[in-house]
Order: structure tokens, then sequence, then C-alpha cells
């Protein structure tokens, strides 16, 4: 990207002794500078273990710096009109850019920003040091999903019908070793609440969204996920999704909830899932496990292959054994 500076005070001076920080270890490393001013960002881009383009924005603030030890410290303000986080637009993003002059770390705290119809706000915290670490906790509230599925750069002759709030966050810690290799672990859990969606939602991180399309009849209009983050591995331990019935040919089609689990590959994109459908009072509640493990009618759909190009396959689950096999395999 590009970037502006401007410099509105420059200060290079030596302080008094009284005032010479007591990690000094000789006089020659008292000398100090200071900068008052502003940098502009256009059309930004960084990978901080999420990836951040188009940011435009600015920071504005203060910076001290020792002139032999290279220790610094900063206190400004971030602001950014618009940024594309996972390729998602959010607008109106502000917060704090922070670093102690002991401090390794640079901290980007109290974040909050606007994020299609509704907010986001977090920390993210940035080592200087060699371990090249990010940790970062994002949440987000009420996004409206009929506007998230339909986000900016999508064909408007293929809108994708559907509506509700998702509320949620995410934890992530990433590490880069000395030869450049990086790790990351991580968590997160989402609520869908007052929505209409006739597709399954799988979430592969913040606000990136995949829709499965299934063989039900169902809208879905609550349910919650939950998953885990290894590397480049997705690991769904819950997904659980609440149905209503829909209209068919004038005759009211029974309600179906699903409850499943799985994996997808965040580098290869490719899903390996198992989903569980049937009637809502079979799959919820505190005897739902046993119900799916011993009701005949109830079916598992397998996911496979690319989330772009994903394969469907429903399989009746009637016999016991089956259902216990597909049990374990569902968890490797």
């Amino acid at each position: 990207g590009r970037f502006d500076v401007n410099l509105t005070s420059l200060q290079y001076r030596r302080p008094p002794p009284e005032q010479v920080q007591p990690d000094s270890t000789g006089p020659g490393d008292s000398w100090t500078w200071r900068v008052d001013g502003s940098i502009g960002l256009h059309d930004a881009a960084m990978d901080v273990g999420v990836k951040v383009t188009r940011v435009n924005g600015e920071v504005a603030g203060v910076m001290t710096a020792d002139v032999v030890g290279d220790r610094y410290s900063v206190a400004a303000a971030f602001t950014a009109d618009s940024l594309l986080l996972w390729g998602r637009e959010a607008t109106r993003l502000r917060g704090n850019v922070r670093k102690d002059r002991l401090d390794d770390t640079l901290h980007f705290a109290d974040l909050v920003a606007d994020i299609y119809g509704g907010q986001m706000a977090g920390d993210i915290d940035i080592e200087m040091g060699d371990s090249g670490g990010v940790t970062m906790k994002l949440d987000v509230l009420d996004v409206e999903v009929g506007e998230l599925l339909n986000a900016r750069g999508a064909d408007p002759d293929k809108r994708i019908a559907g509506s509700g709030r998702l509320s949620g966050g995410l934890s992530l810690r990433v590490l880069t070793d000395p030869q450049g290799v990086t790790s990351r672990r991580g968590s997160g859990e989402f609520v869908l609440a007052e929505a209409k969606i006739g597709k399954i939602p799988i979430l592969l991180g913040l606000v990136n969204v995949v829709l499965l399309q299934l063989p039900t009849e169902t809208t879905f209009s609550s349910g919650e996920v939950k998953y885990v983050i290894e590397d480049d591995l997705l690991i769904c331990s819950k997904i659980n999704l609440r149905g209503e019935g829909q209209s068919v040919v004038g005759l009211n089609a029974a309600a179906t909830s699903i409850i499943g689990a799985g994996t997808v590959n965040l580098a290869s994109e490719e899903l390996n899932l198992a989903l569980r459908s049937g009637p809502p009072h079979l799959l919820m509640g505190v005897f739902g496990e046993l119900w799916t493990k011993t009701v005949s009618g109830l079916s598992t759909t397998r996911v496979t292959g690319s989330w772009r190009d994903p394969k469907v396959r429903t399989v009746p689950l009637n016999q016991i054994d089956s259902l216990i096999r597909e049990v374990f395999d569902m968890d490797r």
C-alpha cells in the first residue's frame, strides 16, 4: 500500500541527569527523540495472523525513542474509514495504539468498528521481538446475516435469501519461528438468532461464511457453532441448528434440526463434515445424543470436497453398528 507522513513536531534532546532512565548504560544512552504527527494509510495490506487489506486510515499521536538501545514508546489513536478483514469489509474503525518503553509488544487496544449492520470490538497484540507472536481477541455483535451473505462484490443477480443476527467471538494466537514457520491456535463460538435461512452456514473464521445446501425443506431460525483452530485446520466441535418447517404445496412440512461436527482445512479449503438431521425433539435436549444413536428414520449427511464445490451425500441411519462407526469417524 501507500502511506503519508505528517510531522508536526520533531525534538531531539538530552534530558537532565535526574531524568535519565534507570536502565541506561552510559551518558550517551540518555539522548532521546520525540515525534508528534500522523501516518496516513492508503490501500495498505498486512498479515498479522489474519489478512487485513485495503486499509484506509490514520495513526496519529506521539512516539519517543532512545538513540541507543532501541527503546521506544508509542501513544496514538488509530482510525480507518474502511478495511477488509478476511475479505469482509469493516468501516468506521477506531482504537488506540500503545507501546511502553520497556515493553516489546505493540498493543492495538479498544478497537471498535461497524461490520454488516453490527459491531466488531477487540484487541490485537503484536510482539516485536524474535517470537513474532500475534494474539487477538475479536467479537462481533448483531451482524446482519443478509448483509453478510451478500457482501460487497457479490453478483447482484445471485443474491442469497437469508436474514438473522450473528454474534460471537474468536481468540487466536499466531507464532512464527526463526525459520519462518507459522503456527496458529485459537477457538471461536458463534450464535445465530432470529434467522430465516434455508442453507447451513459454516464459519471459516470471524465473518467468513460458507453456505451448504442440504436436501431438507427447513428454514433454520437459530443455532450455535463452536470450533478450535490448529494451524490450518478448523475443527468444528459443535454445529447445532434449529429449524422451522416450510410450507410446501399448501402443506406444512415438519421442522428439521441439525447437529454435527467435522473439520475445514483453511489452506486447501477441503471440508469433512458429518451432519445429523431430524425432528428437533429427537436431536435437542439432555437425551438428544442417545436418540441420534438409536432412533431409525434420522439421517446423516456427509459433506466432503472443496467448499466451493462440496460433495453432499445423505445416508439413512437405521442400524446401530453403522451409527456407532459414524460417530467415531466423525471425530477423526
